[in-house]
C-alpha cells in the first residue's frame, strides 16, 4: 500500500510531522534557542525573531496535559514574550485547544491539512506571459527588507536553503525584475510539504501560484518523494483542489501574545 492509499489520518499526522520537522530545521541556522523536551519541541528568542517562539509537535499524557502548557507558557510570561503553538490531528491530548484557551491562548486561524499524491511522471509546467519562473537556495523577498524583522527573517531562510543535505528548496516568480510570487518546498518526515505561497495582488488570478505549486511537486517527484503535504487557508484551498489535493485534518495556530501581557 503507498502513502497516499493510507487512511486519512496518517495523511493528517504526514502533515503536522512535516510542519514539525521543518520548524527544527529552520532552528539549526540562527540564535534561537531550541528546546527537545521529549513531549514537544520548542524554540525561543528574547526578540521573538523568525523562527522564534515556536511550539510543536506536543505529545502529552492527559494527566499532565495542563502542567505542561502552564510550564511552557511561564518561561515567556517571565520574559514577557510572544509564545506560539501550532496544534494538529497527532497532537496530544486532542483537547489541547481547549487547554490553551483555559491559559489565556487565541486561535489565530485553523487551516486545512491537505495531501496529494505525486504523479509517477514529471508535471508538465506551463509558462505566463512576461512571468520567469525560478529555483534557488535564495529565496525571493514580495516585500523590501526594509526592518530588523524582515532582515533576521531573510538572512535565517538563506542560511536554511544552504543547510546540507538540502531539505529546502526556494521557488519565485519574477516579472520584469520584480519578484511577484514565492512557494517553498520542505522533505521531512516522509513526504514533501509545500509552504509560503504567495503572489501579489496585482498579479493574481493568472496562474502563478498554481505554477509555482506544479514547480515544488516536480521536483519532489524527482526526489522520489510519492506524497505533498501543505496546509490551506479558505482563500488558497481552491487552487489546490484543482492539483488533486485533498483535506485530510485540520491545522491550528494559537497564541498568547505580549501586548496581553502588557496589559496584565
Amino acid at each position: 500500500m503507498g502513502q497516499f492509499d493510507a487512511p486519512e489520518a496518517c495523511l493528517a499526522a504526514a502533515v503536522e510531522w512535516n510542519q514539525v520537522e521543518r520548524v527544527r530545521w529552520m532552528a539549526r541556522v540562527n540564535d534561537v534557542e531550541s528546546h527537545d523536551d521529549g513531549d514537544v519541541f520548542w524554540t525561543y528568542s528574547p526578540r521573538e525573531h523568525w523562527p522564534g517562539n515556536q511550539i510543536v509537535g506536543a505529545q502529552f499524557g492527559a494527566t499532565v496535559a495542563r502542567q505542561r502548557v502552564a510550564e511552557l507558557l511561564r518561561h515567556h510570561l517571565e520574559r514577557r514574550t510572544a509564545c506560539n503553538w501550532a496544534i494538529g490531528s497527532a497532537t496530544e491530548p486532542a483537547e489541547l485547544g481547549v487547554i490553551l484557551r483555559e491559559n489565556g491562548f487565541s486561535c489565530r486561524i485553523h487551516c486545512r491539512a491537505m495531501a496529494a499524491a505525486l504523479a509517477p511522471q514529471p508535471v508538465n509546467l506551463e509558462s505566463i506571459p512576461s512571468v520567469d519562473f525560478q529555483q534557488s537556495y535564495v529565496p525571493v523577498s514580495l516585500q523590501p527588507i526594509t526592518t530588523s524583522r524582515r532582515r533576521a527573517q531573510f538572512d535565517g531562510l538563506v542560511a536554511v536553503g544552504r543547510l546540507r543535505p538540502q531539505r529546502v528548496w526556494y521557488f519565485g516568480a519574477i516579472d520584469s525584475s520584480i519578484p511577484v510570487g514565492t512557494a517553498t518546498l520542505f522533505e521531512g518526515a516522509g513526504v514533501a510539504g509545500i509552504y509560503d505561497v504567495e503572489v501579489i495582488p496585482s498579479h493574481r488570478g493568472r496562474g502563478i501560484a498554481t505554477q509555482l505549486v506544479l514547480a515544488a511537486m516536480r521536483l519532489a517527484g524527482e526526489h522520489g518523494f510519492k506524497t505533498m503535504v501543505l496546509s490551506a487557508t479558505a482563500a488558497g484551498q481552491g487552487v489546490y483542489e484543482r492539483l488533486g489535493f485533498r483535506e485530510v485534518g485540520v491545522l491550528s495556530s494559537w497564541r498568547y501574545g505580549r501586548m496581553r501581557q502588557m496589559a496584565a
